[in-house]
């Protein structure tokens, strides 16, 4: 048996594209977390590396996923097998790259400390603002280049772009994906770059709500435009950080729901307390204003309201779903259709399978060719894999069935179409960020009324 590969641990830069959400919108978040343990690695991000591993051999080796299923890998201690599932989700992300006209590069790393006026090391040694692009293609005949970030991950799906917070309605780039971009054009300008061609930012989730793609565009000039915008709170950002956590005040820091969520002082910022808090009442003296940090007294009394806060914003959150649902127009909010069911197949109904479907399926024709074959689903299905097509004792999920039966039984694929259902997605409160339309009025034809939530704040 072969060595796993192995997948050693990368130098993360201080201003990382994937943390930007981070320290663009709260500057002092370096700062007051510097010479804190980061959190540990997790099976997820682990999992993530070796299949973004696997993307990038088939690319660069001209082959499909399904060539590595048996691989085994370890990346930061835990050990994995690729499998036929998830080689078959990456392969997703590989087919959609392959289908981009132009020059390719894969695995490119891609350094933008320059564009923002910080240096390429810090005193450490550390890099300052660099990262590593999934795929760059330059795509000459239409001017357009693209810039491809996959996610393995299926918890939160992630948007190429976000909703302006002034009310225009105008949408500016996924900040990861615009340094990636930025640093690219910078990188590959030379090869006949030119401002007016558009840069195409693109984040693949094959793995997120039955596969999941966005993408934003905008000029090359607007996306230089937009990084030279980035400059003085990148620069604000290292600078604190260079001064560490005893120069970094509350005032420097901006708590926030993207920002504080995989930031290392989460759980013990006053800024982000504070903030919780200040609908309720804390008794503890004003802690010195250089502090940045929560002391036990402040700690204990901010975890006695923990019970009071999830138990309110549970409530509100049923309130304001509720309200939705009745019609009301809560500001900058919208209802949008959740994640949709697992299809079902009915395998009690009926085909009408002609000459075509039978030679694929192997079945003995009639005497008259021209006559259909009446079959049940299931059993046109056991035809087509036989074995293959069962879990223990049932069919396997329509979403494992069509890939083998597109290429074993195309037409027959085709066919089953008209008895497979899927759920509509629940619907879902979700800010008007999320790019995904607003569903129809849902208010019942006798709506209960609404009541208020004045008893809950």
């Amino acid at each position: 048996m072969t060595a796993p590969i192995q997948i050693p641990e990368s130098v993360h830069a201080l201003l990382s594209p994937s943390k930007a959400h981070m320290w663009l919108a709260c500057l002092g978040a370096l700062g007051a977390a510097k010479g804190l343990p980061q959190r540990p690695p997790s099976r997820y991000a682990a999992e993530g590396t070796a299949y973004h591993d696997v993307a990038r051999r088939a690319l660069v080796e001209g082959k499909d996923c399904s060539a590595y299923i048996g691989d085994r890998y370890e990346v930061e201690g835990f050990k994995f097998t690729v499998d036929a599932e998830n080689a078959e989700l990456a392969q997703v992300y590989v087919d959609a790259i392959r289908a981009i006209p132009g020059k390719r590069f894969v695995e490119v790393d891609l350094e933008y400390s320059g564009l923002l006026g910080l240096p390429k090391l810090s005193n450490t040694g550390q890099p300052v603002a660099a990262g590593t692009g999934d795929c760059v293609t330059i795509d000459y005949e239409n001017h357009v280049i693209h810039s491809d970030d996959l996610k393995f991950g299926k918890g939160d799906v992630v948007y190429a772009s976000v909703l302006r917070t002034d009310g225009s309605g105008l949408r500016d780039p996924n900040a990861q994906l615009a340094l990636y971009a930025a640093a690219a054009v910078e990188r590959y300008e030379l090869l006949g770059i030119e401002d007016d061609w558009m840069v195409k930012m693109a984040i693949h989730q094959p793995r997120a709500n039955g596969g999941h793609y966005d993408s934003f565009m905008m000029t090359v000039r607007d996306l230089k435009a937009w990084t030279a915008a980035q400059k003085l709170a990148a620069n604000r950002a290292y600078t604190l950080w260079t001064f560490g956590p005893e120069r970094v005040e509350v005032g420097d820091l901006t708590p926030g729901e993207k920002q504080c969520r995989w930031c290392p002082l989460s759980g013990n910022c006053k800024a982000q307390t504070n903030q919780v808090l200040s609908r309720f009442p804390v008794s503890s003296a004003a802690a010195p204003p250089s502090l940045v940090t929560l002391d036990d007294m402040q700690l204990t009394e901010a975890l006695d309201h923990a019970d009071a806060i999830e138990q309110w914003l549970s409530a509100l959150r049923a309130e304001a779903l509720s309200r939705a649902l009745n019609g009301h127009v809560l500001p900058n909010w919208k209802l949008v259709e959740g994640r949709r069911g697992n299809r079902n197949l009915n395998t009690e109904g009926r085909l009408q399978v002609d000459a075509t479907v039978r030679a694929e399926l192997g079945i003995e024709e009639p005497e008259d060719p021209s006559e259909l074959t009446n079959l049940e689903v299931k059993d046109a299905i056991d035809f087509a894999l036989g074995k293959a097509a069962y879990k223990p004792q049932e069919l396997l999920t329509v979403a494992k069935l069509q890939k083998p039966l597109e290429k074993r039984a195309p037409q027959l694929w085709a066919l089953l179409q008209q008895h497979i259902t899927q759920a509509d997605g629940k619907p879902s409160l979700e800010r008007m960020e999320d790019p995904r339309p607003p569903m129809a009025d849902m208010r019942p034809e006798f709506p209960i009324a609404a009541p208020g939530v004045s008893s809950l704040l």
